[in-house]
């Protein structure tokens, strides 16, 4: 296998892995329209652990597919929206349900 169809099967693994977290897809489509902070996120993910929403925040910033902002008010606050990656990622998102249809 050369290293370009290595690189396409590695970039399908990944793509593969962010859709298949639990709550990935969620988390990515509700920042699709807009920025959310924590807190406001926690409560648009009803049945969300605060455990399992950091945790696959984490994963998704480890991942490019999102970012963080850090605003220095009392208390601090965070706010979370799709990085550049992140929006292309939605593509892979719409091809799959043109698949579907």
């Amino acid at each position: 296998m050369n290293e370009r169809n290595q690189k396409s099967i590695h970039a399908i693994h990944k793509a593969i892995q962010l859709i298949s977290m639990k709550w990935s897809f969620p988390i990515i489509s509700q920042l699709l329209y807009r920025p959310y902070p924590f807190n406001q996120l926690k409560s648009k993910l009803q049945h969300i652990s605060v455990t399992a929403l950091i945790d696959t925040l984490r994963f998704l910033e480890k991942n490019h597919v999102i970012h963080h902002r850090v605003y220095s008010s009392k208390p601090l606050r965070m706010e979370y929206s799709l990085s550049e990656e992140g929006k292309e990622f939605i593509q892979v998102l719409l091809g799959i349900r043109r698949w579907r249809d």
